[in-house]
């Protein structure tokens, strides 16, 4: 929990075998406030102490069954009383090794008998309140490590649903206590609780518990659950402690809420304060990075489409199929393009690319790739010259920037189809003789190193050429050629439309939610010979 019970008195356990001594200590400390428990023997006092619910022992050296310095000994040996204080009281062992030796076996305080009531009641009062300061560091400390894991937990987070359950879960550790989290990710409210013995789960935010409602938990210091009606799994009796969600410019993006049970003493309100502050700043930065890295993906990912059309028009003499599936939501879209060009009469180019990276640089960059392939196509450039110029360009205006690209271009009229390939997976012919990968390639593009040089394929009528980007395959632990394999085996064992193809790869290759990387695939047919004029 938060804290432990307040305004408890202090429980002092008195072990000595004279009854009257135990009578006068014992007397001196409930008048003093104190709650007192007496044992005559160390058997007694360890079982005491094991019990529990004492915060410190007055310890007599001459106990019946054994030295009260070993009774010492065996309490600070425990983890759990090691840090209960012990005060050695005696009216034999009085020499300067007698008290040395207490001291040095884990006694806190060691006083000879007779004592003044006001030197043993200072000295309690000292290692209660040392004891107390202790039991608070600790805490403390406690609290911390459990912020630090929490607030990475919180950070690594890659959707609303996780961040918003991971919170809750964060803040239920961090206190060991039932908390709530109410907060607007993007166009999201959502509300997630989880308890010590439980699991948190984001859940869409009830209308009757807005997200804005944090400025109204936050201002009183405290909730009463019975306000919080949209969530019956809340049933801790009394209130909580709650902090707001906050952006940059001070608007409310939620709140975090931590049961306070039982109700915390004001000291101990002000710490687990401080913590929660903390913890809920490291969560609203969440909340905006997450934001952020939203809106960057939806923009990168409207640009994208709006630069790839969903369908592409097929030449006469050719079927043409394309997909775009963009990887899952949370990560950041890539650089993927395909075209389909018609050069003349006779000639098609079908290319696909792939800038490296995922940011709304990599789309940019795609965008500036493609329409630079289709100048430089439409000019008149062979392959080879236009991954020439396409590497040039890279390396002129995005240096730190590299990619793939597999030009291939079909000449009708005379059957033959011409690979040039820049670093890209290869290519897949399926034809009435069979099926190959072109596997001759170059560098990629960005690094002047050697052009690819172009590889020319006697092609027929019903030939089918498959183009890929490696979010189709790629999986970790796989080579290019593994993956490719997947794609042949799926591919050469449909015989239906270019569509369902396409649909079918994308369902037995590709790795659906899952999908870290874009995918782009363009599938087109050879169907007959271009219509003279």
């Amino acid at each position: 929990m938060i804290v432990p019970s307040p305004g408890r008195k202090a429980t002092v356990l008195v072990v000595d075998d004279v009854e009257t001594n135990r009578y006068v200590v014992g007397t001196w400390l409930r008048r003093a406030g104190y709650a007192v428990l007496e044992a005559a023997t160390g058997g007694e006092a360890l079982a005491a102490v094991e019990a529990g619910g004492i915060d410190l022992v007055t310890l007599d050296i001459r106990l019946p069954d054994m030295s009260g310095i070993d009774v010492c000994e065996q309490i600070k040996a425990a983890p759990a009383t090691a840090a209960l204080p012990v005060l050695h009281l005696s009216a034999t062992a009085v020499e300067t090794a007698d008290r040395s030796e207490g001291l040095r076996r884990g006694a806190d305080a060691y006083l000879v008998e007779p004592v003044e009531r006001e030197e043993l009641l200072a000295t309690i009062e000292a290692l209660l309140r040392y004891s107390a300061a202790r039991r608070r560091a600790v805490r403390l400390a406690d609290h911390l490590r459990s912020l630090h894991d929490a607030s990475l937990a919180a950070t690594a987070a890659t959707t609303p649903d996780e961040l918003v359950s991971s919170a809750a879960m964060g803040a239920g550790a961090i206190f060991g206590a039932t908390a709530v989290v109410v907060a607007s990710v993007g166009d999201r409210s959502l509300v997630a609780v989880a308890s010590p013995d439980r699991e948190a789960k984001a859940l869409p935010c009830p209308e009757t518990l807005p997200a804005d409602v944090a400025a109204a938990l936050a201002g009183g210091g405290t909730v009463d659950p019975r306000d919080l009606p949209a969530l019956p799994v809340v049933t801790e009796p009394d209130g909580y402690l709650a902090a707001t969600l906050t952006d940059k410019g001070g608007s409310s993006l939620g709140a975090v809420l931590v049961a306070a049970t039982p109700a915390p003493s004001p000291d101990e309100t002000a710490e687990a304060r401080l913590v929660l502050d903390l913890f809920t700043h490291a969560v609203s930065i969440s909340i905006e990075n997450l934001r952020a890295y939203d809106l960057e993906h939806r923009i990168a990912l409207t640009l994208q489409r709006s630069l790839l059309p969903e369908w592409a028009a097929a030449p006469h003499g050719l079927e043409v199929a394309v997909r775009y599936e963009a990887a899952a939501a949370h990560a950041e879209v890539g650089g993927d393009f395909y075209e389909v060009l018609e050069l003349d009469g006779d000639r098609v180019l079908a290319a696909v690319g792939d800038v490296v990276g995922h940011s709304l640089q990599a789309a940019t960059v795609m965008a500036e790739l493609r329409n630079a392939l289709r100048a430089y196509a439409l000019e008149g450039h062979s392959p080879t010259a236009v991954l020439e110029r396409l590497d040039r360009m890279l390396r002129r205006f995005h240096p730190t920037i590299t990619a793939t690209v597999c030009i291939t271009v079909l000449d009708r009229a005379q059957g033959r189809l011409t690979v040039v390939n820049a670093g890209h997976p290869p290519p897949l012919l399926i034809g009435p003789g069979g099926a190959r990968l072109v596997h001759e390639h170059a560098s990629v593009l960005g690094f002047a190193l050697r052009g690819p040089e172009p590889v020319t394929i006697d092609v027929v009528a019903g030939t089918t050429i498959l183009l890929v980007t490696d979010g189709l395959f790629e999986r970790r632990g796989e080579t290019v050629d593994d993956g490719m394999e997947r794609v042949l085996d799926v591919a050469t064992s449909w015989a239906g439309t270019l569509d369902e193809l396409c649909d079918r790869l994308l369902a037995e290759v590709g790795p659906g939610a899952a999908a870290t990387d874009d995918i782009a695939l363009l599938a087109l047919r050879f169907v007959d010979a271009p219509v003279g004029p």
